[in-house]
């Protein structure tokens, strides 16, 4: 997987996240309200470092896959409701 530049808007959405975004998301602020946050293999990894900055950063739900690390907790909750418990 290539790796992709993530950003993080400088002010709070009017949820109250701060949400994080590649270079080619169209939902991307203008370049003075955003932080360059880097190169990453994947979103989950500029969701770390975004958290280093503010706990209320959040993923793009445009742009920003999430993967599997990042929901394998509820994932395996809701599997393992469903299925009784068996993998």
């Amino acid at each position: 997987m290539k790796e992709q530049f993530y950003y993080l808007n400088r002010e709070p959405f009017k949820d109250g996240n701060r949400y994080i975004h590649t270079y080619e998301c169209e939902l991307k602020p203008a370049p003075l309200f955003l932080i360059k946050l880097g190169f990453f293999k994947n979103s989950n990894q500029a969701l770390k470092e975004a958290k280093k900055y503010f706990s209320n950063a959040s993923l793009c739900d445009k742009c920003c896959v999430k993967t599997d690390e990042f929901i394998s907790h509820s994932f395996l909750y809701q599997y393992n409701n469903n299925s009784q418990g068996t993998l």
